[in-house]
C-alpha cells in the first residue's frame, strides 16, 4: 500500500490543478515571494496557465517513477517500506510546494505559506526518524565512500543524521509559526548541517563505529 501512496498524492495534485483551471488567468505568475521573498518578482516570471497547473505535478510523477526505476536496480529492498516511506516524502514535498505557490498566486492567504513549511518539518521529522532504517544503497541516504564501503559504518552516520533531522524538524515547526521563508531557509541549513555533523561524528566512531 505504501508504495501507491506518491501515485494518489500526484492525482490528486492532478486533480486540484483541473478543478482551479478554469479560473486561471492566460498567464500565471507563481507566488514564489511567499516563499523566496527575497528573489524580486517580475511579470517576466509569469508562465502560461496550462504549464503553472500541471508541471510541477509532472514533475512529481517523473521523480516517482525514477525512483521506481533506481529501486529495481539497487539494492533498496533490504529496507523496501522505509524506501516507500522516502519516495512518499520527497514526492509529498513537490506536491505541498505545487499547492501552496499556485494557491498564493490565485490569493490564498498568507497563512497558508506557513502551514506549508510547517508540514515540512513535519516530514523533516518523519525523515529522521526512518534514518536508521535504512542500508547502504545508491539512491537514498548520505552515500559515500566510507558509508557505501562499511555497513557498520552507515548505520552509526544514519543513527546520527536521524537524530539531527529531528531537530531540524523541531526547528523548522518553531519557525514556521513566526515566518515561512525564514523556516524554509531553516529547513535547507539544518539538512545541510546535519549531514556534515553526521558525517564528522561518524569518523570518531572507528571502523565498527556504534552509539552508545
Amino acid at each position: 500500500m505504501r508504495k501507491w501512496i506518491p501515485a494518489v498524492l500526484i492525482a490528486g495534485c492532478y486533480l486540484f490543478s483541473l478543478w482551479i483551471y478554469p479560473g486561471l488567468p492566460d498567464r500565471v505568475a507563481p507566488g514564489w515571494d511567499a516563499l523566496f521573498p527575497w528573489i524580486p518578482a517580475s511579470d517576466e516570471d509569469a508562465a502560461p496557465r496550462a504549464f503553472a497547473a500541471f508541471a510541477i505535478p509532472t514533475l512529481a510523477l517523473i521523480l516517482w517513477l525514477a525512483f521506481r526505476a533506481a529501486a529495481s536496480r539497487t539494492s533498496v529492498k533490504r529496507f523496501g517500506p522505509t524506501f516507500d516511506i522516502v519516495i512518499a516524502l520527497v514526492v509529498g514535498f513537490v506536491v505541498l510546494l505545487h499547492l501552496v505557490t499556485l494557491g498564493a498566486a490565485i490569493g490564498w492567504p498568507g497563512w497558508t505559506a506557513r502551514a506549508f513549511t510547517g508540514l515540512i518539518g513535519v516530514g523533516i521529522m518523519v525523515l529522521g526518524n526512518i534514518m536508521p532504517r535504512t542500508r547502504p544503497n545508491w539512491v537514498a541516504g548520505l552515500r559515500t565512500r566510507r558509508t557505501l564501503s562499511d555497513p557498520d559504518v552507515w548505520r552509526v552516520t544514519h543513527r546520527y543524521f536521524g537524530a539531527f533531522l529531528m531537530v531540524t524538524g523541531l526547528v523548522v515547526v518553531a519557525l514556521s509559526l513566526v515566518s515561512a521563508p525564514y523556516a524554509l531557509l531553516g529547513a535547507g541549513v539544518g539538512f545541510l548541517l546535519s549531514a556534515v555533523l553526521a558525517a564528522a561524528l561518524s569518523r570518531g566512531q572507528g571502523p565498527i563505529g556504534s552509539l552508545p
